[in-house]
């Protein structure tokens, strides 16, 4: 990715398999600032960060999810079925509700089919904190990290218009990733239209 590789490696003394995040082209302040808020945050759909290493590169050992994203799961399937749509839904409004109401809140600021593991034991997990930070309210951002046809119009700005994020932000990305799941129409391709989702699904929801 634009920030660097991930690679699947083992830890020879615990004898696990690891996800190494060599990150490259980043700040300090940057790259600490994702390690220090995975270190803080305890929720079954996040990894786990073990270690945070300087070898002429920053590498984040984090927790190997195995799985596919769910843009590969919904490539393979064409869309989610509505109750599997359900299911995930409730699992990605836990882990908002959980982000945002930490103190300060946690605004994840890059949800995207490909930053959402669906694991062997068919659970999401949320992944890549790259783009996360914490909530300075009443203070805005010069620039970050944003999806074309997920993310909110706050944060790409404009003339005129402050850059900004807050939980708003991720709910409307939440509500794109949610008509994707349900249509297998990708709002970050073209036509980047949201048509109707009958014309997709005509039947959602008649069962």
């Amino acid at each position: 990715g634009g920030e660097g590789c991930v690679y699947l490696a083992k830890d020879e003394d615990l004898k696990r398999e690891v996800a190494v995040k060599q990150v490259r082209g980043q700040k300090e302040d940057s790259v600490v600032q994702e390690a220090e808020i995975l270190r803080q945050l305890r929720h079954p759909m996040l990894p786990v960060i073990y270690d945070l290493l300087w070898d002429e590169a920053w590498y984040m050992v984090m927790e190997y999810v195995p799985g596919v994203t769910l843009q590969e799961y919904i490539e393979k399937n064409k869309y989610v079925g509505e109750e599997q749509a359900r299911a995930w839904t409730d699992q990605l409004l836990d882990i908002l509700c959980y982000l945002h109401t930490r103190k300060p809140p946690v605004i994840y600021r890059d949800l995207k089919p490909q930053n959402v593991m669906v694991c062997t034991d068919g659970n999401l997990r949320l992944i890549d904190f790259g783009a996360a930070y914490c909530r300075n309210f009443g203070k805005y951002v010069d620039r970050m990290a944003v999806t074309l046809g997920y993310g909110a119009p706050e944060q790409f700005g404009g003339k005129g218009q402050e850059i900004c994020a807050d939980e708003r932000s991720d709910i409307y990305a939440f509500g794109k990733l949610l008509y994707y799941m349900v249509t297998g129409a990708d709002p970050a391709k073209p036509p980047y239209a949201m048509l109707p989702i009958q014309d997709y699904q005509p039947l959602l929801g008649e069962t």
